[in-house]
């Protein structure tokens, strides 16, 4: 009690604590992604595994040559969204592999990836398109903010004061 009625948190204290980790605030970027698979037979060896890798690398090809990703997806993909145009539907960057993460975080609407050796296959992703994720205002975001600085300020004073009233205590050890 002593110390918690001392506490005064300041609108200037909110405000600079947003604007310091205005990350937290924000909203998750998604992507809207669609995917071209092509699978590996589990007992398949290294010729099997590179032939299609090249049928692959040749799909890929394509792409750069601006085919419609949709359209080489429905022909070629062997996903069972193949016939939707490979459409995945809408990922965070924290809902994805650590693989996927890195090849899609920064491609544009309209790019895709390089071909992916993953799990289920070869694998081409593409970006249809990227949504902005809407954060917390300031207003927002006041009273988690103000609860968050009062447990830090608490903390701080807490500790302050139990070293005040040890240096104070004079204790004897009598044996």
């Amino acid at each position: 009690r002593q110390i918690k009625s001392k506490i005064v948190i300041t609108k200037e204290d909110v405000k600079a604590y947003y604007e310091q980790h205005r990350d937290q605030f924000g909203g998750e970027r998604k992507y809207h992604l669609r995917n071209i698979v092509m699978q590996v037979p589990p007992p398949a060896g290294e010729q099997e595994k590179q032939a299609v890798f090249r049928a692959m690398s040749a799909v890929h090809a394509k792409l750069k040559a601006g085919e419609s990703f949709e359209a080489l997806a429905r022909q070629y993909s062997q996903s069972p969204m193949a016939g939707e145009g490979g459409n995945l539907g809408v990922f965070g960057l924290s809902d994805l592999s650590p693989q996927i993460r890195a090849a899609v975080q920064n491609l544009k609407p309209g790019e895709f990836s390089q071909v992916l050796d993953t799990e289920y296959g070869y694998q081409i992703f593409g970006v249809e398109e990227i949504i902005e994720g809407g954060g917390k205002t300031l207003e927002a975001a006041t009273a988690e903010i103000e609860s968050r600085l009062f447990d830090e300020v608490v903390n701080q004073k807490f500790t302050e004061w139990l070293r005040e009233l040890r240096q104070r205590a004079h204790i004897k050890i009598i044996q």
